[in-house]
């Protein structure tokens, strides 16, 4: 099998799935005033300095967007799955110890990254993707401290979690990135058909 009919079975595949992440991009636009405190930082590739202090004018807005986003991203998944499987096995269905990406897309969330995890490229994608702050930005156990400007939950397994608002927002972005560039993925085809 040839690397375009291969790579053709991903975007058959792809073709077949239902995919509307025009919701999330709504969202993170509606939201824009909080994450362009450090979206800029971040477009430009600039390391964010430690005096630049970010606040939130609605947190209780924003705490949901993480798991929304966090949601998008995990539909589309399959497509950093099927490009390693392509590279590790020569067919994107193929995996380690599954035999589809239908089997694979209707897995869990939360392990879905670990297909890729031997692949630098492929796998800068789970920087953004963290199942503990999902579950805590989904089921409102996100606390936030205005006069520190910090988050505290829980993980999955009890262990208490801190971060700034800054380092929530960046990960807001980072996923949201992560979404456009999958994107990507499904405009290239539609282009080429």
């Amino acid at each position: 099998m040839g690397s375009i009919s291969v790579l053709s079975s991903l975007i058959e595949f792809n073709n077949n799935q239902n995919i509307d992440n025009h919701d999330s991009f709504e969202e993170f636009l509606d939201l824009f005033s909080e994450f362009s405190q450090v979206f800029t930082y971040l477009n430009r590739g600039l390391e964010i300095p430690n005096k630049i202090k970010v606040t939130s004018t609605d947190f209780n807005r924003t705490k949901k967007y993480y798991s929304s986003a966090y949601e998008s991203l995990a539909k589309m998944l399959y497509i950093p799955a099927g490009i390693n499987n392509l590279i590790e096995r020569g067919d994107p269905h193929k995996f380690e110890k599954m035999d589809s990406l239908d089997k694979f897309v209707k897995n869990g969330n939360g392990n879905k990254l670990r297909c890729v995890d031997s692949n630098d490229n492929l796998n800068k994608i789970s920087a953004c993707y963290d199942n503990h702050l999902r579950n805590a930005s989904f089921h409102n156990h996100m606390k936030y401290n205005p006069k520190k400007s910090k988050i505290s939950f829980n993980q999955n397994n009890g262990t208490p979690v801190s971060m700034t608002y800054k380092e929530y927002l960046m990960m807001c972005i980072k996923i949201t990135e992560s979404i456009a560039a999958l994107n990507l993925f499904v405009l290239q085809e539609l282009r080429q058909s």
